[in-house]
Formats: structure tokens, sequence, C-alpha cells
């Protein structure tokens, strides 16, 4: 379905980049809210009901936007409202804190908006190993009606398609220049022709794949721009039923689908695809607006030194398209905001084999019970040479276990320490009283203050919420909504602390 979002406003510019390397998955939203990942992983849209209010802080933990009865406001005592300013992102004032008084000033009278988020993007700016799909978690958190809460979810990691995308291009040229050779007016014609309604076709497809696809909803001027090219089409094709089209018509209409191949190009070099239609038809498409406009331009350039052609007829039809291309405007890549410094120092990708994708495999802790009940959590992190270890999932249960995306969705017992998927939160039974010892003698791996799992050759440090642990690492409390970080190797700056999904 087509939305016009209305009243919806929108920063950090008007871009739309088709296709990206990278891929932000949501996990968990606050109930009652509506959640988006715009262009891959550049920006949020938020949507909230009316009669919350809901804050979204920023990386300092300030205030950055606020949604309640009458609208959207910005807090313009922000860092985030200065790195996300447009077209460049500016320098936040040295004396800004979290605890600087807010000024708000309302930028929507509607209850969404969409704003570049540096959570979203820091992961994909580390090194990443060969094979690595699964980047590691991002939280955006978010303070509903006075309660702390998180938008949550995992960033995700492809290499390019294949290069033999390009290679039916280069066949087709090839066999043009074939067909070139034998000086035939006549086939040369008729295959401009034929190249001309195919160009029109994947023309056509590709304006419908980028004019239809809501980021999160359709604009007016999508719409606008759509109308446009399939006016464009209808018109070249009227004029291609003509007993004699002549060459300017060809060579607009090859105008035109190179412009939609330049488009769509990103579709066949990166993996994850971002129009309205799955990544193989775009894909398609692409090779077809590249493939026909080349060689429609051969042709027409062919036909033209073969006959005399008005010396602007050409030019004309080149300033037309350029015209054209610039009205419309063609898609360009995203507006890459300034990320603070302190928050790309926070990020490593999760280390890939099993040193550090250990399965659980020790006991349960005390009674095992039927059901999971309500459980609170704490949070867990693991970084072993510069790289996140997973904390399994199943941790604290018996099989047989059901699995669904990763999370025990189901199993026969649950002791007092149970994880339930690999994002770290521990969850304890009501009036448990245990240690981080406890958690890593039922995921069955060794700690101690020179060994973490696996790895040895250093001491082994503790933070708690931001701050060193001076005693052994295996005897911090797992208290209910701390932040642990345990590592080892180069230093990580420990996060000061977690936004907890609401079941938790």
């Amino acid at each position: 379905m087509l939305a016009m979002l209305p009243a919806a406003a929108q920063a950090h510019g008007p871009v739309a980049p088709v296709a990206t390397s990278y891929l932000a998955r949501i996990h968990s939203v606050p109930p009652g809210l509506q959640a988006k990942i715009v262009d891959g992983y550049v920006r949020m849209w938020l949507q909230a009901p009316a009669a919350d209010t809901v804050v979204v802080p920023d990386y300092q933990g300030a205030p950055y936007l606020r949604f309640d009865r009458s609208g959207v406001a910005v807090n313009e005592n922000s860092t985030m409202y200065y790195l996300n300013q447009v077209p460049a992102a500016a320098t936040p004032p040295a004396d800004l804190s979290r605890t600087t008084p807010p000024r708000w000033v309302r930028i929507s009278g509607g209850h969404s908006y969409e704003w570049h988020d540096g959570r979203l993007q820091a992961l994909a700016s580390v090194q990443i190993a060969p094979g690595v799909t699964d980047l590691g978690v991002w939280t955006v958190p978010l303070i509903v009606n006075g309660r702390a809460t998180a938008i949550s979810g995992e960033l995700d990691h492809a290499g390019a398609p294949s290069i033999v995308w390009f290679w039916p291009i280069v066949v087709l040229l090839a066999c043009v220049l074939a067909a070139w050779r034998l000086g035939r007016p006549e086939l040369d014609a008729r295959l401009t022709r034929a190249f001309a309604v195919v160009a029109l076709v994947a023309t056509a497809l590709a304006a419908l794949e980028r004019g239809l696809h809501g980021r999160p909803g359709v604009s007016v001027l999508q719409l606008v721009e759509l109308a446009v090219v399939l006016g464009f089409v209808g018109w070249a094709m009227a004029r291609l039923r003509a007993p004699r089209p002549g060459v300017v018509v060809p060579f607009a209409i090859a105008f035109v689908a190179l412009w939609e191949a330049l488009n769509l190009l990103p579709a066949l070099v990166r993996h994850y695809v971002l129009l309205a239609l799955p990544a193989f038809p775009v894909r398609v498409t692409a090779v077809l607006c590249l493939g026909s406009g080349l060689a429609i331009l051969l042709l027409v350039f062919r036909q033209a030194a073969g006959r005399p052609v008005r010396a602007g007829a050409l030019a004309a039809a080149a300033v037309i398209g350029a015209a054209f291309v610039g009205g419309c405007g063609a898609s360009r890549g995203p507006v890459s905001g300034s990320i603070p410094a302190t928050l790309l120092a926070e990020v490593r990708p999760i280390g890939v084999g099993p040193r550090f994708q250990p399965p659980a495999r020790g006991p349960v802790l005390g009674p095992c019970r039927r059901g999971l009940d309500v459980r609170r959590g704490v949070h867990v992190e693991v970084f072993a040479a510069n790289r996140v270890v997973l904390i399994a999932a199943g941790i604290g249960t018996r099989p047989p276990r059901t699995r669904s995306a990763g999370r025990i969705s189901a199993a026969h017992c649950y002791g007092e320490l149970v994880t339930v998927d690999p994002t770290g939160i521990v969850l304890l039974a009501p009036g448990a009283r245990l240690t981080v010892a406890a958690l890593f003698r039922s995921w069955g791996e060794p700690l101690s203050s020179r060994r973490l799992l696996s790895f040895t050759g250093g001491r082994v440090s503790a933070y708690v919420d931001g701050r060193r642990w001076t005693g052994p690492p295996q005897a911090v409390p797992l208290h209910v909504h701390s932040e642990i970080v345990l590592e080892i190797g180069p230093h990580v700056p420990p996060h000061r602390a977690f936004a907890f999904p609401p079941e938790t």
C-alpha cells in the first residue's frame, strides 16, 4: 500500500540509496510504537501514539527528540541536534552535556519523525573479518512515559553480488558489434527498434522499483517523478510505431535508459537492495537498462554516420535528456552523519569461530521450573582479542529446546539463571543472588583473573556500569539492570548502561 506520510518529518536529508552492504534489522520495539529502518542502516523512523510521551536520548544521554500530544519537538541543546544538521554536520558547543537544560522547538505537528542515528551505523566502521555477516547488536534508547526502554536490533553485512551480472552486458555489446560489421542498414534499424522497446520496458520497471519504494512511505515527489518517466515511456513507444522513427528518438530512449541504469548500478555491486521489488528483478532491470542503452547508442551513431543528420539534432536530444535527468535527480548515496569518536571507540565486531561463539554446555543452576515466568535482566558483555564474544542462547535451560530466529522460544525447563538469545541479557529468577561465576559455570566456560573462556595472556578486566571492578571478575554480582563488561586483550571502552527491553 502507498503511504503518503502526512505530517511526518525527516532529518539529515532526503537521500535515497538503492543498495547497501549493511542492513540494520529491528528485533524489539516497545509496545504501541512503530519503528522502521530507512535506507538500510542510515536513519530511524519512529511513530508514537498521540497519548504517549516518548523521549529519544542522544549519544550523551541528553534528550534529543520528544513525541507528545502536540507533535514532535527537538532539543536544540542536544549534541545530536548539531550533528544532524544538513547539508553538513555542525560542531556542538563544548559546554553541552547530558545535564544541560533542554531548549525544545516544535518541528512537526504529527506523531512520526525520521532522523539520522549513528548508533545504527557505528558497527559499520569496524574492520570486518572475511565471511562475517552478523556484526553485532545495536540499541536506540527511549523513555516512554517516564520509563526507560529501547529499540534494539542487529547490523548485518554481506559482500558484493557475483560479477556474472555484468557478463550479459558484455555479450550483448559483442553481438551488436558483430551485427555492425555486416553493414546492413535495415538490420541496424530493426535492432535499434527492438533494443528501444526493451529499454523502454526496463526504464518503466526501474521507475516503478524506485518510485514505489517507501522510506518508509512514498512521497509526492516520488510519484511526480514516476509519472514523468512513465509519460516519457508512453510518448517514446508511440514514436517508435512510426515507419521511420529516425535516430533522435532512439537516442533519447538510450539516454533515459542509461540514466535509470546509473540509478540502479549500486544494486549490481551491493548485496542488499532497498527498492520496491526484490534484488533479482532489480538487477535484471539494471542489466537490461545498461545493456540496451549502450547497444542503442552504438547503433544510433552508426546510422548517424551513414546518412546526413542535422548537427544540432543529437545535441538537442542530449540537452533535453540532461535537463530531464537534472530535474528528476538521480538517486544519491546516504549522507553519513558525524558519529562521535566516543561512540565509535566502543564498537567491536563479533569474533569469528567457536572461540568467540561457544555454545551452552554447563549445568542448570537451582530448581528447573517448567515456565520462564516474569524475569528481570542484567546485561553482560564479553570482549576478547578486540572482538565481541557471543554469550550463548540456552544457558540455564534443559532440552528439548525450540529455536526461532536464533532465540530460545521454548525449553523443557528453566533454571535460576537463563539466556534465551545471544544479546547478553541474562534473565534472573525472582530473589536470585548470583555472581558472574554462576553465569560462566552454567555456560560451561572457565573464568578467572587471568583467563576468560579460552583466552589467556593477560589480566581479565571487569566493569560495572562503566566503573572498574577491583575484585576478582568472577565475584561481580548479577544485580538487576546492571551493565557488566568483561574483557581480555586490547582495552575496549565499557558501556555505562544498557537499554533493556520493556519485558525485562
